[in-house]
């Protein structure tokens, strides 16, 4: 059996009113992963009635950040990483402005977490600030080299899904009120960034689990 996990992908208002995409450095003490570039996750508990729970309290004990302050869009079909585990991506966004020098969303008593960075949304954007890695047999992979620590791996494979996804909502970005309404009804989901971007979000199988949708390895 598959083991599942999941990680939260949080989208934030930075300082500055820039929309942004919040990462952790693991810390250096980790006997897995340690001093690499992640979002917030892990394995699926007993006590997890879904892979959303999942993820909202694993953000929550590594990083103090309260479930409240999360409205989840939904979630992309699963990951499989390098160690076999089935992880499913949860989008969801962080309320307020994330000002890290004042609240550095670290909780210490974890211990898991070294530092939290944001990326902008236009820098994540833009094809200048990534790379492709060649894996051998594995394939190539991409690496965002813009930010404080290289993104790589499962995380920027998200990253880019992520993207792709906002991408595709933006060109159907339902206008009129009949629009939104039918889109709605769909499983389309519209929301803002603090006001500041406003995007129509088309999550597969929005708010479900999809079981044995696999794409990738990483």
């Amino acid at each position: 059996v598959t083991k599942r996990a999941a990680i939260l992908v949080p989208i934030c208002t930075a300082k500055g009113g820039e929309p942004s995409i919040i990462y952790n450095l693991r810390s250096q003490h980790m006997t897995s992963h340690a001093g690499e570039v992640s979002f917030p996750g892990g394995r699926e508990e007993k006590e997890d009635r879904t892979l959303i729970e999942t993820a909202l309290r694993e953000a929550e004990e590594e990083m103090g950040l309260e479930r409240k302050r999360v409205t989840v869009l939904g979630q992309l079909e699963e990951v499989k990483s390098k160690h076999g585990l089935a992880v499913t991506p949860v989008i969801g966004i962080v309320d307020g402005i994330i000002d890290l020098e004042k609240d550095n969303l670290v909780n210490p008593d974890s211990g898991e977490i070294e530092e939290n960075f944001t990326v902008t949304l236009k820098a994540l954007y833009n094809p200048s600030n990534w790379v492709m890695d060649d894996y051998g047999r594995w394939g190539k992979f991409p690496r965002f080299i813009a930010s404080p620590h290289p993104i790589w791996g499962l995380t920027a494979y998200v990253t880019k899904r992520v993207l792709a996804e906002i991408s595709n909502s933006r060109k159907e970005r339902p206008t009129s009120k009949l629009e939104r309404t039918n889109a709605e009804r769909h499983g389309h989901m519209l929301y803002h960034i603090e006001g500041r971007a406003a995007f129509a979000l088309r999550w597969p199988g929005a708010m479900t689990h999809k079981q044995g949708a696999t794409r990738g390895v990483l």
